[in-house]
């Protein structure tokens, strides 16, 4: 009499009617490696899936520091008013000193921002950045309030933007020592 032996391997389905039970325990083991492959591509599948999650996180960073650089620096440009080739020397300074400073381009952009609504023009504001981003990193203090030192320092001492860094490292020098 013929026995039946049933083999399931993923969603395929064999019923074989057989003597043979060699033949049965060979299409048994290799239903069970069928089922082991698919749990290790499944977990492959997951961990790749992971990975490029992963990888995508540097880039939404910098498309979010991106966004908010532009953000940044369109506040400027409405606020100081400037023209194409003031507003590109804006730019381009807040991202010279995005990338030589501690600071990024967005703060430097927030800064002039700062220098902006003070009333300061655009050759002001270029003059006033670097020696305010020094002050900030010297004084480990914020960029807004940075910047309203600096504005403070101009119109109380009556300095000109060009020679705030002889003052900011003055005060700077105060700070770092008392």
């Amino acid at each position: 009499m013929a026995s039946t032996r049933q083999v399931r391997a993923g969603a395929a389905y064999v019923e074989l009617t057989t003597r043979d039970a060699a033949l049965v325990k060979g299409l048994q083991r290799a239903g069970k490696r069928l089922k082991s492959f698919a749990a290790s591509a499944k977990a492959v599948g997951m961990k790749m899936i992971t990975a490029g999650g992963l990888a995508a996180i540097p880039f939404a960073l910098s498309a979010k520091a991106f966004a908010g650089f532009e953000q940044q620096m369109a506040r400027v440009k409405a606020l100081t008013g400037a023209n194409a080739e003031d507003f590109r020397k804006l730019e381009t300074l807040a991202k010279k000193m995005g990338a030589t400073t501690v600071f990024s381009a967005s703060q430097a952009a927030e800064a002039m921002g700062y220098f902006a609504l003070a009333g300061y023009n655009t050759e002001q504001i270029m003059d006033a950045l670097g020696p305010t981003l020094n002050l900030a990193a010297a004084g480990q203090i914020d960029i807004a309030e940075a910047a309203d030192i600096a504005a403070k320092i101009m119109s109380g001492m009556g300095i000109d933007a060009a020679d705030l860094g002889n003052a900011i490292d003055v005060m700077a020098k105060a700070m770092t020592t008392a």
